[in-house]
């Protein structure tokens, strides 16, 4: 499978909060093992990045612009907004970045998604564990 641009940047962002792990230390996305659960994870992850962009698209427009405007990019931002990171569409100045996070709390159904996801490095690949 081939990770599209905003799961790319999904998964970027969860390996920059995994940084002080230091058996990760040298691995990148593209080190990520292709077994059937890991490819299980990621279409779900890819799907709710899917979803939750035409979610935008047809009941806040606007958001949408804004959202795909950021200086972070979309899969990183949904990352952070919904793993307890400190930062996220909820730390942006001025209303849109509130508007976002409530769209995306409402449409994810909770406000920490992603928090349990982690991974880890074993056999020369990286894992991906979690729930989702």
């Amino acid at each position: 499978m081939e990770p599209s641009t905003n799961l790319k940047s999904f998964l970027e962002a969860l390996f920059f909060v995994s940084d002080d792990n230091a058996e990760l230390e040298g691995y990148t996305i593209f080190d990520i093992c292709e077994n059937e659960e890991n490819r299980g994870t990621l279409e779900k992850i890819s799907r709710f990045l899917e979803s939750f962009e035409e979610y935008l698209v047809c009941e806040h427009p606007d958001l949408h612009s804004a959202a795909m405007d950021s200086n972070r990019s979309f899969g990183s931002e949904v990352y952070f907004s919904l793993s307890g990171h400190g930062v996220g569409y909820w730390d942006w100045s001025g209303k849109e970045g509130e508007q976002i996070q409530e769209a995306l709390e409402r449409f994810a159904k909770t406000k920490y998604l992603f928090e349990q996801i982690y991974l880890f490095a074993q056999d020369g690949k990286v894992w991906i564990e979690g729930l989702l």
